[in-house]
């Protein structure tokens, strides 16, 4: 195995710098300072001590949060100070190292349909540049680990050169058959006395070369799978020097590289074999070039050795793909790990020809495996065979600008095409305790997912994932709510993201911001009721914007639990809601919001408080003159996930439903507001009823009572369960 030349940085410890004091401090630290003084964390307090004492004209009388101040913090406001305090505990600590070693590497399971050469390769290398890249990694055994790495790229390679082997065969039967055909079409067109006899003369002396070429192309791939080993570990150790980290693109280079010296050991096999054919069909000029047709990418491989099957079978699983200790995670699909195998191919093609032309000026590694970034060749981008799949160069230092963090979807029984944007929330800022005049780096959690385009065909929920392209951000889980309604316009597309878990610790690099670089101001946008708890009275309060309604009839069978929400008003968050239920008797509801970015209430209404119940000041009134009181939206859910819609809030005339429930005597049958009700009457009066459909609502749940005559004045105390929970 080559020597690996390491640089000085990699096997001697670096000592880290402090940042000294500066002389005047910038409006981002002097906000994060004064933030920090007032939280007053019991973690931090030499920091805090030191800044007061540095800068006392800015920060000297900053002081901690009084008993007063705290009190008369809005729950989001405590919420956010809440994630604060947690976060300098959290920089106080040192890290946790992970249990397992193996923390954050990918599996991938064996795939019925497809042997995933690429992407198992390509797996492959990010785990083992995980592992080589940490500076702290002192006790590793790189040389090692290399070995390992070859030998796991060898065992993958087999296939994908036995497949190689197997295409170039069948073309050449095709060739051998076409230019016997073609010759014996030409012999017989010349009508030349005893042209059959030269026919049979001709294809006798076929014979004796095809059965020594095909002979000598016995175990062709096995022989040129055991030449692979040492090429293998020649290239990975070279790309060990010169990356720090393994982008996809960077295993398209290598495979690409690959496949050039696979198709260089095949042609020195085949074609002095080949020769004796090429001379006997010379005259009507067939030729059969080795590399050339290796080099054909995919869709030659397709026609003669069926590399890729066309139509796969039905995928029994949901993914392949599982990240150790961060569960599922989606995998290529079948057209997306072609599309990235041909575009190395072709790439292999475009450099081998660069090869035959290259006069001079090539390095001997070069001259063998062509120029390529990974193995540190300078590449011109314009036009380069890198190009064909990397844009130019493939960057493979540093990840200082991680991007965006982003959802996958994926499962679903057949559906597909469902994406999304991810939407961050829950702010922080960190810095590092013992350089406190450092930079600060920013990270969030990801509170919602923006559906951008809900897919289609999908029969159960699919699976997501979040993720960001350091594997810096971690814990945030979701579940997919599909329409279910055979006979809704929407049936099998993604509706919504319900987020369990918000984790924490992902970028904000490139996330989407509004046009004076701030993130975008959130809203509910519906709610889901996963339980509707137990012993809930009316008066039970969850916020002001947000009320739930109570099931007050002790003859119903919901009696106590939470039927629907009522979204008074859509107001901004940045956090993730708190939507725990205040109760003195009350406990068990899981109420889970669904966030968006787009405020779909009018943002022209305007809501006062008035005895504590919420009117609206354009005094709107129905037609026979009474005033309504608005309610922007009603989720009414029992068990079930609600597909709400939402209505404009100008009311003709009060719309009341009257719903049947699933039949259980003795409860009686309830009247409860249309889904879609934006408005209730303060008064009670004759009105217009109508029966609904109450098979075609079942998907979206039903209250089994209207809301509460007057909304809930607040009080209480906070009931033992209820909320969200992550």
């Amino acid at each position: 195995m080559a020597t690996i030349n390491t640089k000085l940085n990699e096997t001697v410890e670096l000592v880290k710098g402090k940042t000294s004091k500066p002389l005047v401090l910038s409006e981002q630290q002097k906000n994060e300072f004064k933030s920090l003084i007032k939280d007053n964390s019991p973690f931090l307090q030499d920091q805090i001590k030191q800044l007061k004492k540095d800068f006392p004209a800015d920060l000297g009388d900053i002081n901690p949060f009084s008993s007063d101040e705290l009190s008369s913090l809005s729950n989001i406001d405590s919420e956010k100070l809440q994630a604060r305090l947690e976060n300098y505990k959290k920089i106080a600590t040192e890290d946790v190292s992970p249990i397992s070693s193996t923390t954050g590497f990918t599996v991938l399971a064996a795939d019925p349909n497809s042997d995933r050469f690429l992407e198992r390769t390509d797996i492959a290398m990010k785990n083992f540049f995980k592992v080589a890249s940490k500076v702290d990694n002192f006790n590793l055994d790189l040389s090692t680990e290399l070995q390992k790495l070859t030998k796991m790229v060898g065992n993958f390679s087999q296939t994908f050169i036995g497949k190689i082997s197997d295409s170039l065969q069948e073309g050449l039967v095709g060739f051998i058959q076409n230019g016997m055909a073609s010759q014996a079409s030409k012999i017989f067109a010349s009508q030349v006395p005893g042209a059959l006899g030269k026919v049979v003369d001709f294809q006798t002396a076929m014979v004796g070369p095809t059965t020594k070429l095909f002979k000598g192309m016995e175990c062709l791939a096995s022989k040129v799978g055991q030449a692979m080993s040492g090429v293998i570990s020649d290239m990975l150790t070279s790309m060990t020097k010169n990356m720090l980290n393994a982008p996809t693109c960077a295993t398209q280079q290598f495979v690409g590289a690959l496949t050039n010296k696979i198709a260089d050991s095949m042609d020195k096999v085949v074609t002095p074999l080949l020769a004796p054919l090429q001379n006997i069909l010379s005259p009507i000029g067939a030729v059969f070039n080795v590399k050339d047709k290796i080099m054909g990418g995919i869709d030659f491989m397709k026609k003669v050795g069926n590399l890729f099957v066309c139509e796969l079978p039905k995928k029994n699983t949901s993914s392949f793909k599982y990240e150790i200790d961060g569960g599922l995670k989606k995998d290529l699909e079948p057209k997306e790990h072609d599309s990235l195998l041909n575009d190395s191919i072709n790439a292999a093609a475009t450099t081998n020809s660069f090869l035959e032309k290259a006069a001079s000026g090539l390095s001997n590694f070069e001259k063998a495996y062509g120029k390529w970034s990974i193995f540190g060749s300078p590449v011109d981008s314009g036009g380069s065979h890198e190009s064909a799949f990397t844009g130019g160069n493939c960057y493979t230092g540093n990840d200082f600008a991680c991007g965006p963090a982003k959802v996958d979807f994926f499962g679903g029984n057949g559906g597909s095409g469902a994406k999304g944007n991810v939407i961050l929330g829950n702010f922080i800022s960190k810095f590092d305790k013992d350089d406190i005049y450092g930079s600060f780096k920013k990270t969030a959690s990801i509170i919602g997912v923006e559906i951008t385009d809900p897919g289609s065909g999908y029969t159960s929920p699919p699976l997501i994932s979040f993720g960001d392209n350091c594997n810096q951000g971690y814990g945030a889980y979701g579940k997919v709510n599909i329409d279910k309604n055979p006979r809704s316009s929407t049936y099998g597309q993604v509706k919504s993201v319900t987020i369990t878990s918000i984790g924490e610790n992902y970028p904000i690099d490139a996330a989407q911001t509004t046009e004076n670089g701030q993130f975008p101001d959130v809203y509910i946008d519906d709610i889901i009721i996963e339980d509707p708890g137990s012993n809930y009275s009316e008066g039970d309060f969850i916020s002001d914007d947000v009320r739930p309604v109570i099931e007050t009839n002790p003859e119903s069978r919901n009696f106590g639990r939470i039927v629907a929400i009522e979204i008074v008003n859509q107001i901004p968050y940045n956090t993730f809601p708190d939507l725990s239920v205040t109760s003195e008797t009350g406990f068990g509801a899981v109420i889970r919001p669904i966030l968006s970015t787009v405020r779909t209430q009018p943002i022209e209404e305007q809501f006062v408080e008035n005895n504590a119940v919420r009117i609206d000041t354009t005094d709107i009134r129905d037609i026979q003159g009474r005033r309504v009181r608005q309610v922007f939206k009603v989720v009414q859910c029992v068990g079930t996930y609600p597909a709400m819609t939402v209505t404009p809030l100008t009311v003709q005339k009060p719309i009341i439903q009257d719903v049947e429930e699933t039949p259980e005597p003795p409860t009686p049958e309830i009247n409860v507001p249309d889904t879609t009700t934006t408005s209730q009457i303060d008064t009670s009066s004759d009105t217009e009823t109508r029966t609904t459909d109450t098979s075609s609502q079942q998907a979206t749940g039903q209250s089994n009572t209207p809301p509460p005559a007057s909304p809930p004045s607040g009080g209480g105390s906070e009931g033992s369960g209820g909320g969200y929970g992550y």
